[in-house]
């Protein structure tokens, strides 16, 4: 069963360990790592909260949330050895059935030759037509309304 758990300050060597993987950050706006000292500040940001998604308790990757700007964003990241099973969508499903209910519309921003793209054109997502080239590569916005019937 997949749970949202927030990241508190024991949570530190996981954080760091699945935020500054190499091949998570190369889906990442920044591929530059975080530092050590850089941990508490981020996690303690009043317009962001980080969550540890936790599966029969074993911690498989994190969810933050985050205004950028007006728009409400959200970003997921599994660790390698347990993507591909199901968790990053449960954990997304997670966050939206609490955005749903608070009619928030929801965003997020990825490189468009990201895998996870098709999960999120599935959960609803659409393509905004906002794209920049980030490391020579596309970073496009993607939207999705709040659903009420859910």
């Amino acid at each position: 069963m997949v749970q949202l758990k927030q990241v508190t300050p024991k949570d530190k060597r996981f954080f760091l360990r699945t935020i500054n993987n190499k091949g998570t950050r190369y889906h990442m706006e920044s591929d530059q790592a975080i530092p050590k000292y850089y941990f508490k500040n981020l996690i303690n940001r009043v317009s962001s909260l980080w969550f540890v998604i936790e599966v029969d308790g074993k911690q498989v990757g994190l969810l933050n949330t985050f205004f950028k700007g007006e728009k409400y964003h959200f970003g997921v990241m599994i660790n390698k050895q347990h993507r591909r099973k199901g968790y990053a969508k449960e954990a997304i499903r997670i966050f939206l059935k609490v955005t749903d209910k608070r009619k928030i519309d929801t965003y997020l921003e990825c490189f468009d030759d990201n895998p996870a793209l098709k999960l999120y054109k599935k959960l609803g997502y659409k393509e905004t037509g906002k794209a920049r080239k980030v490391r020579e590569r596309n970073f496009i916005e993607m939207k999705r309304q709040f659903n009420v019937d859910k």
